[in-house]
């Protein structure tokens, strides 16, 4: 069955009290991936500035790359343009600047992207460990879409990323036998 999209949202939050009994099961059973992003980093690292700019934002770390384009003569030019996009707030725009950054940045040197991205978040230090230690001490897995560091800073566990899937040890959930 199709439901229009105000029906189902109707749906949903109707449904609110067993959707959270089902979550509880399923954190329980240990069957959940818990999947992090900005905001995670955001508020562990209390908006710590990098270089005068919040780098745990994706505006503020884009931001940044605007001014490393800049400074290493690689902007040709688009700096307004880019910023334009990075401030509209729009995701398809911010992705374009995004990409834009990457691509000039890495057509430097893989080194120069590289080294970029441990100059800005990868100088992010956790003011609040607790969040990432509660998020860590969930059962399941913790995935971030992050590049920054914060997580195995609080964990001490090592990052693994999709290359190294060899490294994940998934247990096969108990299923009752008909």
């Amino acid at each position: 069955l199709h439901y229009p999209l105000r029906r189902q949202r109707q749906m949903c939050i109707r449904d609110r009290p067993n959707q959270i009994e089902q979550l509880k099961k399923e954190l329980a059973s240990g069957q959940v991936v818990v999947v992090v992003g900005s905001g995670v980093s955001v508020a562990a690292c209390s908006q710590q500035l990098v270089e005068g700019h919040k780098v745990a934002t994706w505006t503020g770390l884009l931001e940044h790359g605007v001014d490393r384009l800049s400074a290493i003569g690689a902007e040709d030019g688009d700096a307004e343009l880019l910023r334009g996009w990075i401030g509209s707030g729009k995701p398809d725009l911010m992705i374009n600047a995004a990409e834009i950054i990457t691509d000039r940045l890495k057509a430097r040197s893989g080194g120069i992207f590289r080294g970029w991205l441990a100059d800005t978040v990868g100088e992010l230090r956790s003011q609040e460990a607790t969040l990432l230690q509660d998020l860590a001490a969930l059962p399941g897995l913790l995935a971030t879409l992050n590049y920054d560091h914060l997580l195995e800073q609080v964990t001490g566990h090592p990052a693994i990323t999709w290359q190294d899937l060899s490294l994940i040890h998934i247990s096969e959930p108990t299923r009752p036998r008909l």
